[in-house]
């Protein structure tokens, strides 16, 4: 899909119709505009294949500029038309490889002689498009008028203190650059209907200033190709189109593309409308705001073609530049500003509710609730009883506004045009136009409000909007670009000012604090009255934990006994005694938290003074309590860990992972421990730069569980080293210490889960033997392994082998 149909798609648009097909109501916003067959004649398209710069397509208008025949052209060389140097510019202009090149050529080929033309090239449907203007007269745009002009429109620029202004001055300066009879600024709404807020017009014709124009007179494909494409010329609307030859694209056997072409001809639809308005020539210059289409500067000429040179077309583009630019300052700095205000109430609000101020109370104030986003007024609502301040509906009005609300989307509400959206709030749009809402609580019964009154518009229609159409002789309904525009009012009611995206996102983060609040509240009262509750659950907890112990050993006894029926049997009943091993782990882990969690609530009451004062040897105890405690945990969450790998619940991220960077990593984080110890750590450099395809945060909790585990068996004044090699598809990294080493006869157990087997045969381990078994099954989860070789009084070497990205 091209860009011109992506923005179509976008904006309501699936297709474009047949280039032979009537326009009419019922396609008029699928004309495919963009593939008219054809230019304006005061200009040549060629159409060349790459790298050979023979002609594929040309228009009729080549005869005229350079006297061959479009058909006659097809398939010879560029130079063969142009000229040799004159080709040899277009060639390097390509060959630049970005679009809407230019340049001058000097043409000495053809039966037009030797003369001057402004070329364009750009690529489309396969082909390199060539544009060719006679070059006109300059009319003394010299490089010291050109900076004089530009130096006004600066001044103008940073004079201006509204956007009205901006847009007044640059319309004067392009008026004065182009001489064109009248030049304007159009701005588009969020509903695409346009403004114009600047002007400038020679005497004794009427101004357009104010005025707005439905959506219809630029309708979603030609605002696609204003994006696109941000230059429109039309020297002579009553132009004979010049067709291609041929009519096809040779490579598609479609129309070709010419939506980044300046020549491209005109819509029928779009002549007619400038031929109702009496425009006789236009140029068009798009605006552009954070890669949006914001609006257009045109110029209008009432009195027969007017072109211009191209050096007075860049000039208007700078001139446009110049003022989406200053649009997007003006709407940053007021955007900044209106946001540092709101910031400031909000944190004021933040304050107070910090300090335990209950919502309701920050109604009224120095900053108000209401005050926080510029509402006219607010409301708390809990239940059936309401607090408000301010403008607002009735109790009874906002109670049922809150009855509705939960029928919406959970989360913020956000309109501007209540009553379009919950007709009951037409009785009271003086007050509540606009609504800005979040409720308090899962349950959707506490909610609070802001409010805004009705904004009453009176809006300034160049012709009446709701009439895009006429009848033909037929009496058949047909497109119509309107052929009035005398001067038609709309008063628009039922609406409010717009809440901006500053007031949305304090009332977002209003939201999250008042949620912790009520969550902090609840967990205090829940701590203070539900000891008795807490004690009664560990005792609970612990029946159904030795309940399930008991059953563990029953089921364990059956399959012992089932394991001397045959071997085949004693297998399968194996793998049941596995898996229920591990959903037994899963479980006996997830209720033993709860107790634990428990313990450690209670200690850390008791230390904070909840339950009276303490003693310092208390405090010490308390402390030793909460230790073991969180050890227990950690020892849980280790046996969770093993379950959820074996059972596959792990979720891996594999990507590509460098190695030599994973290693220097890993200084930072065992290092100190090492120094602490005086452990030697080295990680050692390799010429290679092995990336291996793994789930770094896995890999690098193997890597740091086998570097503990080394400084753990290493004396005083040893030494742990790292490295990586490649081996052919593989990568190993190797952790190596001087340690005790293992025993030969233990070294097949020390990846075995719960198995706690020292470096000596008289050492003992601290753990309860899954740290390696949980590193061996993430390696092998990442289709890698773990290995070990030692010797003992010698030390180990541990090896992670994992695939190469």
């Amino acid at each position: 899909m091209s860009k011109l149909e992506q923005f179509a798609s976008e904006h309501g648009t699936l297709e474009f119709v047949s280039p032979d097909t009537a326009i009419d109501l019922t396609n008029c916003d699928r004309e495919p505009i963009h593939t008219p067959g054809s230019i304006q004649p005061h200009g040549v398209l060629l159409v060349l294949h790459e790298p050979t710069l023979t002609i594929a397509m040309a228009s009729a208008s080549v005869r005229a500029i350079f006297g061959i025949d479009a058909a006659a052209a097809i398939g010879l060389p560029l130079d063969s038309v142009i000229g040799p140097s004159a080709a040899e510019v277009v060639g390097a202009l390509l060959l630049a490889g970005v679009d809407h090149r230019t340049d001058v050529i000097t043409s000495d080929g053809g039966g037009a002689g030797t003369r001057r033309y402004d070329v364009s090239v750009h690529r489309s449907d396969g082909f390199a498009l060539l544009e060719i203007e006679p070059e006109l007269q300059d009319e003394g745009h010299s490089p010291h008028r050109i900076n004089a002009a530009m130096r006004a429109t600066v001044d103008r620029l940073e004079q201006a203190e509204s956007l009205v202004e901006l847009a007044e001055g640059v319309a004067a300066q392009m008026r004065v650059i182009t001489g064109f009879d009248r030049v304007w600024v159009y701005r588009f709404h969020p509903d695409w209907h346009g403004e114009i807020i600047g002007e400038s017009k020679r005497e004794g014709i009427e101004s357009w200033l104010g005025m707005h124009y439905p959506a219809s007179d630029i309708p979603v494909q030609a605002r696609a190709l204003f994006l696109r494409n941000w230059l429109r010329v039309i020297p002579d609307v009553r132009y004979e189109a010049s067709p291609l030859e041929p009519t096809l694209n040779p490579l598609t056997g479609e129309p070709l593309d010419l939506g980044g072409a300046i020549l491209r001809s005109v819509s029928p639809i779009h002549v007619e409308y400038l031929t109702n308005l009496g425009v006789t020539a236009s140029l068009v210059i798009s605006l552009i705001h954070r890669g949006k289409l914001w609006g257009l500067i045109s110029g209008h000429h009432y009195s027969g073609p007017k072109r211009v040179t191209y050096g007075t077309r860049v000039l208007c583009e700078l001139l446009a530049q110049s003022l989406s630019l200053q649009i997007g300052v003006s709407y940053r700095l007021a955007d900044r500003d209106y946001s540092l205000v709101v910031r400031e109430r909000l944190s004021h609000l933040t304050d107070l509710l910090g300090k335990g101020v209950e919502l309701e109370f920050t109604l009224r104030g120095v900053v108000t609730l209401a005050d926080l986003v510029s509402a006219d007024g607010a409301a708390v609502v809990r239940g059936n009883e309401v607090a408000s301040a301010g403008r607002t509906p009735t109790d009874t009005q906002i109670l049922e506004l809150v009855a509705w609300l939960p029928t919406r989307p959970s989360g913020v509400t956000v309109t501007s045009a209540l009553s379009q959206e919950f007709p009951p709030s037409g009785g009271y749009e003086d007050v509540a136009s606009g609504l800005l809402a979040f409720p308090l609580n899962v349950s959707h019964t506490d909610w609070v409000l802001w409010f805004r009154g009705e904004r009453h518009q009176t809006v300034r229609w160049a012709g009446d909007p709701r009439k895009p159409v006429t009848l033909d002789a037929t009496g058949t309904a047909r497109l119509s670009p309107r052929g009035s525009f005398e001067l038609w009012e709309q008063e628009v009611r039922g609406t409010s000012i717009p809440w901006q995206p500053a007031e949305r996102d304090a009332v977002h983060e209003l939201r999250r604090t008042v949620l912790d609040q009520t969550i902090r509240q609840a967990e205090f009262v829940a701590a203070r009255n539900a000891e008795l509750l807490l004690m009664n659950a560990q005792l609970e907890e612990t029946a159904v934990e030795l309940e399930l112990q008991a059953e563990e050993l029953l089921e364990q006894r059956v399959l012992r006994e089932q394991l001397l029926a045959s071997e085949r049997q004693a297998r399968g009943d194996a793998e049941s005694a596995n898996r229920a091993k591990a959903d037994f782990l899963a479980v006996m882990s997830h209720e033993l938290r709860t107790p634990l969690n428990a313990i450690g609530g209670y200690a850390q009451l008791i230390a904070l003074g909840m339950r009276g004062d303490t003693t310092v040897a208390q405090r010490t105890d308390l402390e030793r309590i909460q230790v073991n405690q969180r050890h227990l945990l950690g020892l849980i969450t280790s046996i969770l860990n093993f379950t959820k790998i074996g059972a596959g619940a792990i979720p891996l991220m594999m990507a590509g992972v460098p190695v030599a960077a994973l290693l220097a990593g890993l200084h930072a984080l065992v290092g100190p421990q090492m120094q602490a110890k005086s452990v030697q750590f080295r990680i050692l450099r390799s010429t290679g730069a092995p990336i291996v395809r793994a789930d770094e945060e896995k890999l690098r909790q193997i890597l740091v569980n086998l570097i503990t585990n080394a400084l753990k068996f290493t004396d005083t004044g040893g030494s742990v080293e790292l490295s990586h090699r490649t081996i052919g598809t593989r990568a190993e990294i190797a952790v190596r210490d001087t340690g005790l080493g293992i025993p030969a006869a233990n070294i097949d157990l020390i990846f075995e889960p719960f198995v706690q087997v020292g470096r000596t045969l008289s050492s003992a381990s601290d753990g309860i033997g899954l740290g390696l078994a949980i590193s061996r099954e993430l390696a092998r989860a990442m289709n890698g392994d773990l290995t070990v070789s030692s010797a003992i009084g010698k030390g180990s070497t541990f090896v992670v082998s994992l695939p190469l990205a």
